[in-house]
């Protein structure tokens, strides 16, 4: 959008409209990346009363590393394999 813009003379414009769409997008990835970190202890509550779990005592989180077992890992070689198939049925 910003070249298209500032060919046409709206540099300025080009400018706003680039920031406008580039900010959600940046906001969203820096919160999927940092996610863990800014879990705090009201989260924590609702999770568990989603559960119907309350807390009576107060507690400090000490560690959270949710998403890192959860994800499965794929073997490199596997996905060499899966495209050298599919370059075989082109």
């Amino acid at each position: 959008m910003y070249w298209i813009l500032k060919k046409s003379g709206r540099k300025k414009l080009g400018t706003i409209v680039s920031i406008v769409l580039i900010l959600p997008f940046l906001m969203l990835t820096l919160y999927l990346l940092f996610d863990d970190l800014l879990f705090s202890k009201s989260d924590a509550r609702q999770l568990l009363s989603e559960h119907h779990i309350t807390l009576n005592d107060d507690f400090k989180i000490i560690s959270n590393q949710s998403g890192e077992e959860t994800m499965i890992p794929i073997p490199i070689p596997c996905i060499v394999q899966m495209a050298k198939a599919s370059l075989q049925h082109l």
